[in-house]
């Protein structure tokens, strides 16, 4: 994930100091979707990681193991496919607007 990453960020420079501004912006989406996916992935496989490193035989244990389990095989399947339907939507980190703290809604 990072050296995919750092390539783009690497062609992103070269194509800065060739002034070809055009692609800035693809290069900046590119770089936010694959660190995105990545970090989904990632976090994936910690949970599950520290699910197996648990060793008792209590139900919520054995629970665990699989609902993990269950979370890397989805996460296999959707990095890509969120890789995938952001680029095609044209959708970036960019794109979205910041959240805001006071927009409490009042009953």
């Amino acid at each position: 994930m990072f050296l995919t990453a750092g390539r783009i960020w690497y062609i992103q420079r070269e194509s800065k100091a060739m002034s070809c501004q055009s692609f800035q912006k693809r290069y900046a989406t590119a770089i936010a979707i694959v660190l995105e996916s990545g970090v989904l992935y990632s976090l994936c496989v910690i949970i599950y990681v520290i699910s197996t490193s648990i060793k008792t035989k209590l139900a919520s244990e054995t629970i665990f193991n699989g609902v993990a389990w269950s979370m890397v095989q989805i996460g296999v399947n959707i990095a890509p496919t969120l890789i995938l339907v952001r680029v095609g939507m044209g959708c970036s980190t960019e794109n979205t607007p910041p959240p805001t703290l006071g927009s409490s809604s009042k009953v």
